[in-house]
């Protein structure tokens, strides 16, 4: 752990708090978005939709495995592309806006605190 010191402050050192589920949340849905790309990637490169379900359902049961599910389902209506930027666009447009959608759906605060929720990237 890093101490910050300086004239102004004499000790910056602190106790990392445990995460509120806001912000458990939050993190999930950095990966989230991530893994919409790696999704894409995958689906871009012929990993079979079946594949990519059953890495997901290595994760534990819950929302989050249940949107990641739907993120493959949904990846796999798009097309696999031959060309490599039109991989990359492919990619780049699936991941556009994913975390904005993930907040959206965050759970009610009760349901959340007990969760435990995943950031392992998904496939």
């Amino acid at each position: 752990q890093m101490c910050i010191r300086d004239r102004f402050l004499f000790s910056a050192c602190s106790e990392r708090k445990p995460m509120t589920a806001e912000e458990k949340w939050q993190r999930f849905c950095i990966t989230y978005q991530s893994a919409a790309y790696n999704i894409m990637s995958d689906r871009q490169h012929q990993v079979t939709e079946q594949q990519a379900i059953e890495h997901v359902e290595k994760i534990q049961a819950g929302v989050e495995r249940d949107m990641l599910i739907a993120l493959v389902k949904q990846a796999h209506q798009s097309p696999a592309f031959d060309q490599q930027d039109d991989k990359e666009k492919a990619m780049e447009d699936f991941k556009a806006g994913k975390y904005q959608a993930c907040m959206a759906k965050m759970p009610e605060s009760s349901e959340a605190q007990n969760a435990d929720i995943p950031t392992a990237p998904a496939p």
